[in-house]
């Protein structure tokens, strides 16, 4: 039985590698080599992108128990690796564009996402058409969920017999969580604050920083719904984006 699926990496490690080569676990044991069945479930943390993608061959099956029944991914002491591919490809059809997104997030300044959170206001066209976007999305969907997202900023959608999460898979969640990291690079605590709800204290953006990743998500939201929306919504989506940084920026458009 052919085991072929998706392998990633840090971009650290992209020069030495090749096609072809065998990548071996230190142990025969875990840590493993996890390698993906489907680009839909790959999940990359901020702390992992940029990253290194690749096609991937497990050679040598490492243990399986404990897990659910068909998990999505396969445990590897050995893999051997087949195609480098683009890191885009883990976002969806508009997956390198949302890359550069990604990309961009990571040199925010300062400046910037005050200017972000100053446009920012008045933007409720923005949100319904957000929301719109994820409905058309749902409603393409081979098994559509039962959310209705009119709850806010919806990241990621999962459901129970399919591996899709959202119009550009993993990549609203990876960018809400660089910024938190670029957040902490820039202000540290500054940058946050603390919101009590029901007993639980969790750890918000604050309003600039908040507005600023509103703005990149909408962006990117109409970058990867392009073909279901019209020209007006994708620019809906992107005015606050657009207003920064122009109509086109490094590939951006």
């Amino acid at each position: 039985m052919q085991r072929i699926g998706y392998w990633l990496t840090s971009k650290s490690a992209m020069d030495t590698l090749k096609i072809g080569q065998r990548i071996k676990s230190a142990e025969n044991g875990p840590p493993w080599i996890i390698v993906d069945e489907n680009i839909q479930s790959v999940i990359v943390t901020a702390a992992s992108w940029p990253c290194s993608l690749w096609s991937a061959r497990v050679i040598k099956l490492g243990d399986m128990s404990g897990l659910i029944a068909n998990p999505g991914y396969w445990r590897a002491n050995e893999i051997e690796l087949i195609e480098e591919l683009p890191a885009g490809t883990l976002f969806g059809e508009q997956g390198d564009k949302i890359a550069s997104l990604l990309d961009q997030v990571k040199t925010l300044t300062l400046s910037e996402v005050d200017e972000l959170n100053a446009n920012m206001a008045e933007n409720d066209k923005a949100k319904e058409v957000w929301k719109r976007a994820w409905n058309c999305w749902n409603e393409n969907q081979k098994y559509p969920r039962s959310h209705t997202y009119d709850d806010g900023m919806t990241l990621a959608s999962p459901g129970n017999r399919d591996k899709e999460m959202s119009p550009a898979n993993h990549g609203f969640l990876l960018m809400h969580d660089l910024f938190f990291q670029r957040a902490r690079e820039l202000e540290g605590h500054d940058a946050f604050i603390e919101v009590i709800e029901y007993g639980e204290t969790e750890i918000e953006l604050k309003q600039n920083w908040k507005a600023a990743c509103e703005a990149f998500l909408q962006k990117a939201m109409g970058l990867s719904m392009a073909q279901h929306l019209s020209a007006v919504e994708c620019a809906t989506l992107s005015r606050v984006w657009s207003t920064v940084y122009g109509q086109e920026k490094e590939g951006i458009s």
